[in-house]
């Protein structure tokens, strides 16, 4: 990631019970550069792979819509290999399982968005075809213009869809990032640093919608990068924090932040 990448105002990094970092201050915005792993593609409209699985298979979708308007959509699902019936959670509890079946999407939610869970009584199957459909195929969300499909690889299995991409995975893909550093670059262009801070915040929630902050000590972005300022910044967020100036601005350097997102 440049260090000139856009990113104004605040920013988010959800750090297992979750994280958030506050730049406090105007100028050219920081950057942060952290060590990302990514989710398991299990479908789109290409990709991923499955094993086939006959009996009892449940599947729990999870469809986050960037708005969090859930009402009125549902997934359209079926068999695109093997055979089976539907068992449960379903429009068609009992039917043939290639000709399909709706899923509510807007009954429950988790942190990630909506969340349906519905079984199949499988032969065979490792590959199932979905759309988001909304209103009884009034529209489709952006992402469904074509069939996409998910494989499945046991009797319990965790898909996760999203307005934004086109890709299905098997864990959450806006929260896939491994512990690692984080560097915080700020430019003001008048280079007038003193008393400017960064300054983090632990949220107690993993809803993306409405986190409780609880924000920790401020950092200081010294003027000759020398040393950090403020206190319990190693118990409070990993084995060391570390300060810096480079040719673009002050820096500050939390060691060790747990499986961070950026939002």
């Amino acid at each position: 990631m440049s260090k000139m990448s856009s990113v104004r105002g605040t920013f988010r990094r959800y750090v297992g019970a979750t994280v958030a970092a506050l730049l406090i201050g105007t100028g050219l915005p920081a950057v942060v550069a952290t060590t990302a792993s990514a989710a398991t593609q299990i479908g789109g409209y290409s990709g991923g792979s499955g094993s086939a699985q006959s009996g009892t298979v449940s599947i729990t979708l999870h469809y986050n819509r960037n708005g969090w308007d859930y009402s009125g959509w549902k997934a359209h699902v079926w068999c695109a290999d093997g055979s089976g019936t539907f068992g449960t959670g379903t429009s068609a509890n009992g039917g043939t399982c290639s000709n399909g079946a709706e899923v509510d999407m807007s009954t429950a939610a988790d942190s990630f968005g909506g969340v349906a869970t519905f079984t199949i009584n499988a032969t065979s199957v490792s590959k199932i075809g979905v759309i988001m459909q909304y209103n009884n195929w009034a529209s489709r969300d952006t992402q469904s213009g074509g069939d996409r499909f998910f494989y499945i690889s046991s009797s319990s299995n965790q898909v996760y869809l999203t307005n934004d991409g086109a890709n299905i995975y098997s864990s959450d893909p806006k929260n896939s990032y491994t512990n690692g550093p984080i560097t915080i670059h700020y430019n003001r262009p008048a280079k007038d640093y003193t008393d400017w801070y960064v300054q983090l915040a632990t949220e107690s929630s993993t809803t993306y919608r409405s986190p409780a902050v609880t924000w920790q000590n401020k950092v200081a972005l010294a003027l000759n990068g020398s040393t950090c300022s403020g206190s319990n910044l190693s118990s409070s967020w990993g084995t060391s924090v570390t300060c810096g100036v480079d040719a673009f601005g002050p820096w500050v350097k939390f060691n060790q932040v747990n499986n961070a997102y950026a939002s």
